[in-house]
């Protein structure tokens, strides 16, 4: 076959095989969109549940009740730890 006839049907079937690629690059992308949109909708549908789930608002401080079932040390007998001037007040009355 001579190169001027080889180079005619060349040039006649690129625009076929480039739409039959560029088609194929289309379905690839549409199957990859879908999947993620899947997953986006997935996600969203658990966070919502999550939501509903969730207390509309939460308490501002914890019931005292709830931090001794939680084994937190109860707040009879205790004493809050003595403040840094305190400390330095009663390092100076020692080195007096």
């Amino acid at each position: 076959m001579p190169l001027g006839r080889t180079l005619l049907s060349t040039a006649r079937h690129w625009s076929t095989a480039s739409q039959l690629r560029a088609r194929n690059n289309a379905m690839a992308a549409l199957a990859t969109l879908a999947q993620r949109r899947a997953e986006r909708e997935d996600v969203e549908s658990f966070l919502a549940q999550l939501q509903a789930q969730l207390p509309t608002r939460l308490p501002a401080v914890l019931p005292l009740s709830t931090l001794r079932s939680a084994g937190a040390p109860s707040d009879t007998g205790t004493e809050a730890p003595p403040s840094r001037e305190a400390d330095r007040a009663d390092r100076a009355a020692r080195s007096s």
